[in-house]
């Protein structure tokens, strides 16, 4: 990708920490990114623009992993593979300063619409490939889409901290510990 647009993505990224997106001009990202107004409108038509192009990249990848993950004949379980695992929270990791403030106070509200759909199509895709999938199960995908946002969530908002390896390793060690908490919250 070439400098000069990293660098108007990267000022909208700085400029939505303090100011809502909806507020943010075109002149404020040029006089934040160092590139003339003109400059912009050659790599974009607006600010939504430049927000709805990071969003994409970020859910196009992740639809690209879901994509494969389904494709996997051996891979039957909703316990899936490490791999893809990985693959998503390396795409979340490298996105991290994005997502933290598109999901912040003056983020792009659509955004968290947007990653449930990506979510609870990879579920419901799941569930119907076991085909475990009713009219019931809605509120499992339900329940299972937000978990999964707000546990993104609080990732790249309060734990940065944690590599993708690592965050790939507390998702597997959740699965693998969610029945004995649920058994336990049902006692």
């Amino acid at each position: 990708m070439e400098s000069t647009k990293i660098c108007i993505r990267n000022s909208v990224i700085r400029l939505m920490n303090d100011t809502d997106f909806l507020n943010i001009t075109v002149r404020m990202v040029a006089d934040d990114s160092g590139v003339s107004r003109s400059t912009f409108y050659r790599y974009y038509d607006s600010i939504d623009s430049v927000i709805t192009e990071l969003e994409d990249e970020i859910l196009d990848g992740i639809r690209f992993i879901n994509r494969v993950a389904l494709s996997d004949q051996n891979n039957k379980s909703l316990i899936e593979s490490t791999f893809s695992r990985l693959a998503r929270s390396s795409i979340l990791k490298e996105h991290t300063d994005f997502i933290r403030v598109v999901t912040g106070p003056h983020g792009d509200v659509r955004y968290k619409d947007r990653c449930m759909n990506v979510i609870r199509e990879y579920l419901e895709d799941q569930l119907k490939r076991e085909g475990s999938y009713s009219e019931e199960m809605g509120f499992y995908v339900e329940f299972m889409a937000g978990g999964f946002f707000q546990v993104i969530n609080y990732w790249v908002t309060e734990r940065p901290d944690v590599s993708a390896e690592e965050f790939e390793r507390i998702q597997q060690m959740t699965f693998q510990k969610l029945p004995q908490y649920y058994g336990m919250i049902n006692q």
